[in-house]
């Protein structure tokens, strides 16, 4: 007699299995205890479409998504899930925010997915001066905000995305009565990025995917005018003045791209690798002198004056390395990321339309703006236990290095060394994730002796102490369409 056992395919995931028992209660592969019944069926009408809209408006609406930066004004809260993780995702990259991260992980998506996230960011900073006098930050409390949405085709062998994040940025508002006033009162630099991107599965080892980048960046730098010395230089007489002001406004476009690939030599074992190209913009705006008295104000025709100003900036190319292991219900990774600040020479300012001698001599007090920046490499490592369909727990550390030297440093970007704790999780219920990540970024201590502010009769020397808290949050929905 031949017997003939019956070939089991799991309506989850697709997978066949010839059964050792009669009584089956998991499928072997996903372990889903409803193997045995497909998923319902919901299709894209109306309803679905208007969710879809209130997203996107409520995404719209963020306007203060700006980070204390360090490693320069890298901020890469981009992706809850990848955060968990110490940002080490490169070679992970399993969730929408691979548009970032790695978009050759893209084709691991089975099912088209729309993500939003926001992460409020608590900032403390601290500047003790050399003679022991304090001052802090002013609290401010920036959201950075991040969307994908995921369109995979052919089973996941090609791959369609958007993603549209803050991967730079700073925010910093110190005292404008405070000893730092004469350098930087505000400064606000914001870089959106708009990151269409399409990966294709070459073979079951190897995935590649690439991106274009268009990044929007908004500029807004405040700073006090130190009218005595200023009214003393000019008038040749010691004169007393209340402070001017000093903002310039701008905003600039570029184009770069990003290439990623996935390599799983050996099963659960996986290299990522992620190339974002340096992107050169060209900032274009006003500044605005304002509360002009005494022989400044007859210097530039009264107590306001506008010019039209530009000056170049460029978002540095990056190269982020992976690897990645599977076991059970663990991913552990570890990355190294190179950034190539090195690209940030100096500002150079430039005031379009004025010719005055003397106008320009006090424009030009301190132009161009030195910074020598250099190139760093970033280090993080981190984990993810999936315990069921349902929950995940994640956690995982990160390190950037500094990459602006003491002698051109400012307060405006009151940059140091920094180490990245976090911890989260990850809920899932029928098509809806939850991820839900906790920052603790705690930068090193750094005192500061250089000349910076000596023009305006300033000083930035002394201490400086800065921890930021960061809540991430991530929903992302996969929507089940019928084959």
């Amino acid at each position: 007699m031949i017997v003939k056992i019956p070939t089991l395919k799991c309506k989850r995931c697709a997978h066949e299995w010839h059964p050792h028992k009669s009584e089956i209660r998991l499928c072997p592969k996903c372990k889903s205890a409803y193997w045995d019944q497909a998923r319902k069926e919901k299709k894209i009408g109306g309803a679905m479409k208007k969710q879809v809209l209130a997203i996107l408006v409520g995404f719209a609406s963020i306007n203060q998504v700006l980070a204390v930066g360090s490693g320069g004004f890298t901020d890469q809260i981009v992706g809850s899930k990848a955060l968990g993780m110490g940002n080490s995702f490169v070679a992970t990259a399993d969730d929408p925010s691979a548009v970032f991260y790695n978009p050759a992980g893209l084709t691991q998506q089975k099912s088209p997915a729309v993500s939003i996230g926001f992460a409020p960011h608590i900032i403390s900073s601290e500047y003790k001066q050399d003679n022991g006098a304090t001052s802090n930050m002013e609290s401010n409390i920036p959201i950075v905000p991040n969307f994908y949405g995921t369109l995979p085709i052919m089973d996941g062998k090609v791959a369609f995305a958007l993603g549209v994040h803050f991967p730079f940025g700073l925010k910093t508002q110190w005292s404008d009565t405070g000893p730092l006033r004469y350098v930087a009162t505000e400064s606000n630099l914001q870089v959106m990025q708009l990151n269409p991107t399409i990966a294709y599965r070459i073979c079951d080892q190897l995935s590649i995917g690439v991106g274009a980048v268009h990044s929007r960046i908004k500029a807004d730098l405040r700073s006090r005018v130190n009218e005595s010395a200023l009214n003393t230089t000019l008038s040749g007489v010691a004169t007393a003045s209340p402070d001017g002001n000093r903002q310039l406004n701008g905003t600039s476009n570029g184009w770069g791209y990003n290439v990623g690939l996935m390599y799983e030599p050996i099963k659960n074992h996986t290299f990522g690798m992620n190339y974002r190209s340096q992107i050169q913009t060209r900032i274009k705006g006003k500044t605005d002198l304002t509360n002009l008295s005494g022989a400044t104000a007859l210097v530039f025709g009264g107590d306001k004056y506008t010019v039209d100003t530009e000056t170049d900036l460029n978002l540095p190319q990056s190269l982020l390395l992976g690897y990645s292991f599977k076991h059970k219900g663990w991913t552990l990774e570890t990355d190294a990321e190179w950034v190539d600040y090195s690209s940030i020479g100096q500002n150079a300012f430039v005031f379009n339309g004025e010719s005055n001698a003397t106008r320009l001599a006090v424009l030009n007090t301190g132009n161009p703006v030195p910074r020598q920046w250099h190139s760093s490499w970033n280090f993080g490592a981190g984990a993810n236990y999936k315990f069921n369909d349902m929950w995940q727990a994640r956690g995982g550390y990160f390190y950037f290095p500094e990459a602006i030297p003491e002698h051109t440093w400012d307060p405006g970007i009151p940059e140091s060394a920094r180490s990245g704790f976090t911890f989260g999780g990850g809920w899932t219920y029928s098509s809806v994730t939850l991820d839900l990540t906790y920052l603790l970024n705690t930068f090193q201590k750094r005192t500061i002796h250089n000349s910076v502010g000596a023009t305006s009769g300033a000083s930035v020397n002394g201490e400086y102490k800065t921890v930021v808290h960061i809540f991430s949050v991530n929903i992302t929905y996969k929507f089940n369409l019928p084959n």
